[in-house]
């Protein structure tokens, strides 16, 4: 995950944890908070085409994680967390 302004980016998975091809992306869960890996919002987005998202939030410090999901909505574990100022 990268954040550049209120942007997140990330790159579609292409493999299951087990390393076997993911062929059923549904699409992702982007989790924020003001405090390390403790999230008070998230959005789900249900296109796995789309690896962008405006944070449009309030003026402050936020930590940003993204799950993926799939078609019966089993959940990845979390990507790496980053830290961004909303101006």
């Amino acid at each position: 995950v990268e954040v550049l302004d209120k942007i997140l980016r990330w790159r579609a998975p292409t493999q299951n944890v087990d390393g076997s091809p993911l062929t059923d992306l549904a699409g992702y869960n982007v989790y924020w908070g003001t405090e390390s890996r403790v999230y008070q919002g998230v959005h789900t987005i249900d296109d796995p085409a789309v690896t962008q998202w405006e944070a449009d939030l309030p003026p402050g410090s936020y930590y940003f994680a993204l799950t993926a999901f799939d078609a019966d909505r089993s959940e990845s574990g979390y990507s790496n967390e980053v830290i961004k100022t909303i101006p």
